[in-house]
C-alpha cells in the first residue's frame, strides 16, 4: 500500500535550499567535485594542502625548474602514454621535459621526511641507489607524491601508514640527486603538476628564506616549453646548462687536513706512525685502511704489517649543516724492514725514437696521490742498457693524467747520443706521486692509437682509473667504456670522469642493464663515451678534450671499468687498459677468479 512521505521538518528545507544556493553562487564545495579517484584541476585548481618540506635544506645548494632540462625526460608522456593529461593548445599530452624537481646536492646524511601523511602505495629498489617511495595522501587521494632515491630507515611496506613530516629515511647519498614528483588523476588523463604548487604559503616560506622569490621562479609554463624544447624525446639533453635555482646560506663546506703521515712516503714493515687528521669544521675525522692485512689502522695509529700496497682513507661524512669533506686516501708502499727503496724499479720498454717517421711514441702518466707531484724517469738504450738522459715532468694535479712525446724525454739529454732502435724508460725515486703510466704507439699509416705498455716483471695493473679517454671532439677515436661485473651478485657502479690534465671532476655516470637493472653477475655493459658526456652535460673546452674516468664500484672488488678506443680510419679496436704501477708495486681491481669483456 502506498505511505505518503512524511512531511521535512521546515528547518530541514530551509537548510536544503541554503545549501543549494550556496552551491550555485559560490561553486560546490570541493568534494562536490572530487570523487577520490579523480581531481579536476581544471576546475578547482591546485589545492595548496601540503605543509611539509619533504627534506632538509640546509645541505641543498639548487632546485631545477619543473619542466626543466635538468636530468632526464620524465613528463606525462613518458610516464603515462596515452593516459597522460590533455590540455592546452592542441589538446596535446606533454612530453619531453623535466616535470620534477631536483634537489642538489644531497649526501647520505640528509633526512627524508613524508611530504603528507597517508598510505604508502609503491616501492621500488632504483639502479642509481635507494627505493623510489609513492604516497597517496588521505585528504586527496587523487594526489599521489614520489620521492626518488630513499635509503629507508625501517622495512615499510606497501601499505603501511605515513605521518606529514615523518622521518622515513636518508638520501641515498652523493652519487645523484634527491627528487620529488606529484602526479594527479583528472577526469581528462593522468598530470604531473609542480611540488611547489601543492605547497602552503607557510612551507614555501623555507624556501623564501633561501633566496627563492615566488613559486613562478621555479616552474616553466607549458607553453615556454613548448617553444623552446630541451629533450629529443631519446633521454638525450639538449646541450645548455641545466635549468636550476641556486639557493642562497645553508650548509657549509670543510676540508681535512693531515700530518704525521706523508702522502707518498715509503713505509717498512713493523714501523708505525700517528696520523693527526683534522677537519676545517672540528668534526671528528674517521681513519680507516683499505688493506687491513698490510696496514691496520687503531684510532690515529698505523701499524705497516707485511709487504704490499697499503691505502690509508680519511673521511668526514658531515651533518645536518655540514657538507661531508673531500676524502683523502694516502696510498703508499710497505717494504720489508730494512729494505730503503725498491730492489726493481717500474720500467717501461719497447719505445719508438723520434727519427722513425711512421711512428710515434707517447708516455701518460696518471697521478693518483690527492696532492700534485711530479715523475722523475731515466730515459735509457734499450740495446745498449746506457742512461742517456734523466727527465722531471711538470708538476701533475692530484687525480689528473698527462701525455708527453719521447721528444720530451730526449731533450732533456745533456750530450750528444744516436737514437737507439728503441728506448726503455725508467721510473726513479725522486717520483713524488703514486699512480700509472702507459706507452701509447701512433702509427701514421694506419691512423691507429694502440696501448703498447710493456712492463717490467709484475707490474702490470689494471687500474680502477682509466688515465686518457677521448671525448666527443675525436670523432675518429670514439671510446666505450665498458661496466664489467665479475662478481656472484648483480651490482651496479659508476664512473665519475674528470678533466685528464687538471683533475677537476665532471660529474658522475650510472649505467643500466637490461629494464634498468643492476647489471647481472658476469655481465657487461657498454656505453659510448660520447653518450656519458652527453648525459652529463659539461661544458666543452680545451682542458676537458680527454678526460681520467674513475669507477666507483659500490662493493669491493665489484665491477671495474674497460677502455675500448676505435680507430674509425684505420679499422682498429685497442683495449686501452693496461698500465703500469709507478710506485712498483701492482694494484688489480679484478678479483679471482679472472673475467674479461669486450
Amino acid at each position: 500500500m502506498f505511505q505518503p512521505r512524511p512531511a521535512r521538518p521546515k528547518s530541514s528545507l530551509v537548510a536544503a535550499v541554503l545549501i543549494t544556493v550556496c552551491g550555485l553562487l559560490f561553486g560546490a564545495p570541493v568534494q562536490a567535485q572530487s570523487n577520490g579517484h579523480t581531481y579536476d584541476i581544471d576546475t578547482l585548481g591546485i589545492p595548496k594542502f601540503v605543509n611539509t618540506v619533504y627534506i632538509d635544506l640546509a645541505k641543498i645548494t639548487k632546485l631545477s625548474r619543473f619542466r626543466s632540462n635538468a636530468g632526464h625526460d620524465y613528463s606525462d608522456s613518458t610516464q603515462f602514454g596515452i593516459s597522460g593529461y590533455k590540455g592546452g593548445p592542441g589538446n596535446r599530452i606533454e612530453a619531453c621535459a623535466s616535470m620534477k624537481h631536483y634537489f642538489m646536492a644531497p649526501d647520505a646524511t640528509v633526512k627524508i621526511y613524508a611530504p603528507v601523511s597517508g598510505k604508502i602505495t609503491r616501492m621500488f629498489d632504483e639502479a642509481i641507489g635507494g627505493t623510489q617511495v609513492q604516497i597517496e595522501p588521505d585528504d586527496f587521494p587523487a594526489f599521489s607524491f614520489a620521492i626518488f632515491h630513499v635509503a629507508l630507515n625501517q622495512p615499510f611496506a606497501v601499505g603501511d601508514h605515513l605521518e606529514a613530516g615523518q622521518h622515513i629515511g636518508n638520501h641515498t647519498g652523493s652519487q645523484t640527486w634527491s627528487d620529488i614528483a606529484v602526479f594527479v588523476r583528472t577526469p581528462r588523463g593522468n598530470h604531473l603538476i609542480s611540488y611547489f604548487e601543492t605547497l602552503t604559503d607557510e612551507a614555501f616560506e623555507a624556501f623564501r628564506a633561501r633566496g627563492v622569490e615566488s613559486r613562478e621562479q621555479l616552474i616553466y609554463s607549458r607553453e615556454y616549453r613548448l617553444a623552446n624544447p630541451v629533450f629529443s624525446c631519446l633521454g638525450r639533453p639538449t646541450p645548455q646548462e641545466p635549468e636550476l635555482v641556486s639557493l642562497t646560506g645553508g650548509a657549509v663546506t670543510q676540508t681535512i687536513a693531515v700530518s704525521g703521515l706523508a702522502p707518498s712516503a715509503i713505509m717498512n714493515v713493523g714501523s708505525s706512525a700517528t696520523i693527526v687528521a683534522t677537519a676545517s669544521s672540528g668534526l671528528p675525522v674517521t681513519i680507516t685502511s683499505r688493506q687491513p692485512k698490510v696496514c691496520s689502522v687503531a684510532g690515529t695509529t698505523v701499524t705497516w704489517r707485511r709487504p704490499g700496497h697499503c691505502v690509508i682513507s680519511m673521511t668526514q661524512e658531515g651533518d645536518a649543516g655540514t657538507f661531508a669533506a673531500p676524502p683523502l686516501e694516502y696510498t703508499m708502499p710497505v717494504l720489508p724492514a730494512g729494505v730503503l727503496e725498491f730492489v726493481r724499479r717500474p720500467r717501461l720498454g719497447g719505445i719508438h725514437p723520434s727519427f722513425i717517421d711512421t711512428t710515434e711514441s707517447y708516455l701518460i702518466f696518471h697521478n693518483e696521490s690527492p696532492l700534485a707531484g711530479t715523475v722523475t724517469v731515466s730515459l735509457f738504450n734499450g740495446d745498449t742498457g746506457a742512461t742517456v738522459a734523466r727527465w722531471t715532468s711538470p708538476a701533475l694535479p692530484a687525480r689528473s693524467s698527462r701525455q708527453f712525446q719521447i721528444n720530451d724525454l730526449e731533450d732533456a739529454a745533456t750530450a750528444p747520443f744516436v737514437k737507439p732502435r728503441v728506448w726503455g724508460v725508467r721510473i726513479e725515486p725522486e717520483s713524488t706521486i703514486n699512480g700509472y703510466m702507459q706507452h701509447i704507439l701512433f702509427d701514421r699509416a694506419s691512423v691507429a692509437i694502440t696501448n703498447a705498455s710493456s712492463c717490467s716483471g709484475g707490474l702490470t695493473a689494471n687500474p680502477a682509473v682509466l688515465p686518457y679517454v677521448y671525448s666527443a671532439v675525436f670523432e675518429d677515436f670514439p671510446s666505450t667504456i665498458l661496466f664489467n661485473n665479475p662478481t656472484a651478485f648483480a651490482d651496479f657502479s659508476g664512473a665519475s670522469p674528470s678533466a685528464a690534465d687538471t683533475g677537476a671532476p665532471l660529474g658522475t655516470y650510472y649505467p643500466a642493464g637490461l629494464n634498468n637493472a643492476a647489471p647481472a653477475s658476469m655481465s657487461s655493459v657498454s656505453q659510448a663515451y660520447a653518450a656519458i658526456q652527453a648525459r652529463l652535460n659539461y661544458p666543452a673546452g680545451a682542458e676537458t678534450t680527454r678526460v681520467s674516468v674513475r669507477g666507483n664500484a659500490t662493493r669491493l672488488g665489484g665491477v671495474y671499468l674497460q677502455h675500448i678506443l676505435e680507430s674509425r680510419r684505420g679499422g682498429v679496436l685497442s683495449d686501452m687498459n693496461t698500465a703500469c704501477a709507478i710506485n712498483g708495486y701492482a694494484q688489480n681491481t679484478i678479483p679471482s677468479p679472472l673475467y674479461t669483456a669486450s
